[in-house]
């Protein structure tokens, strides 16, 4: 998943001043973890902050940014190289130094578009009559 071009230097200036970021995230690379256009909220990192395998981070990678999951490190430090794949991809993997890492994943709220809209309605009418007929059967459970 990468960001728009034009917001990189925004993005990226943010991050370095502390700040955390928030945008739109395009791409199918970490599906289902990151849908396509869910909204991100993106965490600075200072220079000697631990960063985990597992943990998902925002990398510049020439001119784009990418929210990947870091799936190996090698080395320590200031010369630690992370490798970085997303969820959906089986065999793509980008090597990065630690100063290409900008960020880390905080928070993400999926986008509820028509489709998504309609996935959660579904759910949703699936899962109402199990809780009420639990809710029904508990009130019916403390009267007697």
């Amino acid at each position: 998943m990468s960001a728009n071009l034009k917001l990189t230097p925004l993005v990226v200036d943010l991050l370095r001043q502390g700040y955390a970021v928030r945008f739109r995230a395009p791409g199918q690379s970490m599906a289902p973890t990151i849908p396509n256009d869910t909204v991100i909220t993106v965490e600075p990192l200072a220079a000697d902050a631990p960063i985990d395998v597992g943990d998902v981070v925002l990398a510049r990678i020439n001119t784009r940014l990418i929210a990947h999951r870091v799936i190996g490190v090698e080395g320590q430090g200031t010369a630690a190289q992370f490798r970085l794949r997303g969820d959906a991809q089986a065999s793509v993997v980008d090597c990065v130094a630690r100063r290409a890492i900008l960020g880390r994943l905080l928070y993400l709220q999926p986008h509820f578009g028509k489709h998504h809209r309609a996935n959660f309605i579904r759910s949703l009418s699936k899962a109402l009559p199990k809780l009420f007929q639990f809710t029904l059967g508990r009130q019916h459970d403390d009267t007697e």
